[in-house]
């Protein structure tokens, strides 16, 4: 895990510029790649070194029980091409499937909560962005002519369920607004 690309990270971090406080539950390196609990106890690491990514990529999909394996398999072949699961959450009325598709693009995926992700999305959006992020909050936008689509994704400690909503606006004015029922961060 602590490769000399993450050493270097966190030996050569300034204190006042490059570590967040997240109140009671203590402190976040570069929005999250590492987290500390108030007594500066390590809780948390989002790092891949390239080592473990390697080794991660050699599994057979058969054992990897991971989006890249048996979760890809269950999607419409129309969104099966993809780097990394980013977020998947379903609200009282759609299953939403955000993906890392290369180079920093974000593709958006809906289906109406009544059909599978194997069948054909209703709405594919490609080029989103990540518009703010704090910690392990994050706000992911997409854009289609009048309509900007809004996924907000919160968690109120790093240990907690992630927690979010769908937001709809057409033509600047809130048009849906969901919460979410069920977050699975990948």
């Amino acid at each position: 895990v602590f490769d000399q690309r993450l050493i270097n990270i966190i030996s050569r971090s300034n204190l006042h510029t490059d570590w967040d406080s997240i109140g009671w539950r203590g402190v976040i390196l570069d929005n999250g790649i590492v987290a500390l609990d108030p007594e500066g106890n390590i809780s948390e690491i989002n790092y891949h070194s390239p080592r473990e990514q390697a080794l991660i990529n050699k599994v057979s999909p058969r054992t990897l029980s991971s989006n890249v394996g048996k979760g890809r398999r269950a999607l419409h072949r129309s969104v099966t091409n993809f780097n990394q699961a980013v977020v998947e959450l379903t609200t009282p009325r759609f299953h939403i499937r955000v993906d890392d598709v290369g180079q920093g693009h974000l593709r958006y995926a809906s289906w109406p909560i009544n059909k599978s992700t194997s069948d054909a999305p209703d709405l594919i959006l490609n080029n989103g962005r990540l518009e703010q992020s704090s910690g392990r909050n994050q706000s992911f936008v997409f854009d289609n002519g009048n309509y900007s689509y809004r996924l907000n994704i919160n968690s109120v400690d790093l240990g907690a369920r992630a927690t979010g909503s769908l937001e709809v606006l057409k033509a600047g004015e809130f048009w849906i607004r969901e919460v979410a029922t069920k977050v699975i961060r990948r």
